[in-house]
Parts: C-alpha cells; structure tokens; sequence
C-alpha cells in the first residue's frame, strides 16, 4: 500500500512537470492551448493565522484541475462572460494552512484564439487569524508563479 502511494504520488508530480516544462509562449504557438500551474509564492503570516481559503479568477483559460491540501474542497462556478472563478476552502479550521508554502496549485489552460489573446489571473486568499476573525488579502502579481 504505501509503495503503491508513492507510485501514484511519481505519476502525478511526473504528469505536472511535464505539464510545467511544455512552456513556450501562446506568441510562438498561435491557435494552440497551453497549460500553466498556478501556485502561490510563499508570503508572511503572523503567528496563529491560517490560510482558510483561496478564490481564483481566470479570464480568457479554464480552470482543470487543482491541488488541493487534505481536508480542503472547491467549487467551480460556471464560466460567464469568459471568466471562471474556483473557490477552495478548508471544510474544517482546522485544517487551515498555516505555511504559505502549502497552498493549492492550479492548472489552467487558455487558447490563443480568444478575442483579447491574453489570459489574466486574479486571486484572494481567506486569512483567519488566532482569535476566529477572518480577512482577505488580495495577491500581487509577483506573488503567483505562473509556469
């Protein structure tokens, strides 16, 4: 049994860095999909807060799979108006995160033939802190790594 996790553990994190490696830009391949991984860079914390949850908006690409830590479930919302927004989030405080390096990875993929050719990424991450109030803080640019 645990030989058999560590196999489909390889497979999965094979398949994301082939995934991850394929990265040439929509500019040199027009008309084709392309893939990329979102993940979040690691950000500073105090002590005792938790991350409870993440929501992603994707204009001009899709949403396919996510990464999500154990004890966290998603929501997808139907893409309207070329958007798609997914909403994850621990079913359970207390499996909040609490290192920034553990956050979900998500995989999306966007077409060069859209009508604007350029896919954007927003996203807010659900902070609790030690005494149950919870707030949001919305992440900069230079702290999603898009690969």
């Amino acid at each position: 049994m645990r030989s058999t996790g560590r196999l489909v553990l390889s497979i999965v994190v094979t398949i994301f860095a082939f995934i991850g490696i394929q990265g040439q830009s929509w500019a040199e391949n027009p008309g084709q999909q392309k893939t990329v991984l979102l993940r979040f860079h690691s950000f500073p914390m105090n002590p005792g807060e938790k991350v409870v949850g993440i929501v992603v908006t994707v204009s001009q690409g899709e949403i396919v799979h996510v990464m999500r830590p154990y004890g966290w479930s998603c929501q997808n919302t139907q893409m309207q108006n070329r958007k798609q927004t997914m909403d994850c989030f621990s079913t359970h405080s207390s499996y909040g995160i609490n290192a920034s390096g553990m956050m979900p990875v998500l995989s999306i993929t966007g077409n060069s033939n859209s009508s604007s050719n350029n896919m954007s990424i927003e996203a807010s991450i659900q902070i609790e802190r030690e005494d149950g109030k919870m707030y949001t803080r919305q992440m900069k640019d230079s702290e999603l790594s898009i690969q």
